[in-house]
């Protein structure tokens, strides 16, 4: 939940006022066995599929080796965008011996410190000036579904499923 919820956010977001059909999770310890008491994992996929016929498919990672590295590819019938798909952390690039390369942040809080910043700010003058919160809470709350659910489906092993509603409605063996 804490490393990929907000990619769930933007799923939402940019594939409309979706409803959630399946999801499915998998996960692996590659570097940190500790998570393991908290049934957690420092490698996870996850697959959303929503009514409608969209999709979406996360890779969550706390084992970059490189930095911290997020991005976005939105794949559509025209084309596709992506962000951050080459992740750094300014426009510097070095030409060696070994190649091109460039920097990357070394961890989540260098790459979303104004994100934070903001998101900060914004709930205060809500809370304090009595504005709307630029994200709607039913939002919020779709994708916490939608992320207890993949939570579900790492733990069980099984498909998580959803009425046209949005509810869930049972677990069935994983498809392979």
């Amino acid at each position: 939940m804490d490393c990929c919820i907000h990619d769930i956010d933007l799923s939402i977001y940019y594939l409309g006022d979706v409803v959630p059909k399946s999801v499915y999770a998998i996960g692996s310890i590659a570097h940190h066995p500790e998570l393991d008491q908290f049934k957690d994992v420092d490698n996870g996929i996850a697959i959303v599929e929503y009514w409608g016929g969209k999709m979406a498919y996360f890779y969550c990672s706390r084992t970059m080796a490189h930095g911290h590295d997020v991005c976005t590819e939105v794949i559509g019938k025209k084309g596709k965008l992506m962000i951050n798909v080459h992740p750094r952390s300014n426009n510097v690039i070095l030409a060696d011996g070994r190649g091109m390369g460039n920097e990357v942040q070394p961890e989540y809080w260098e790459r979303f410190e104004d994100a934070f910043a903001t998101e900060a700010i914004e709930f205060c003058e809500a809370v304090l000036e009595d504005k709307q919160v630029p994200v709607p809470l039913a939002l919020g709350l779709k994708s916490l579904d939608i992320g207890w659910a993949l939570q579900e489906a790492l733990w069980s092993g099984k498909v998580v499923r959803f009425d046209e509603q949005g509810r869930r409605i049972s677990q069935d063996q994983p498809k392979l």
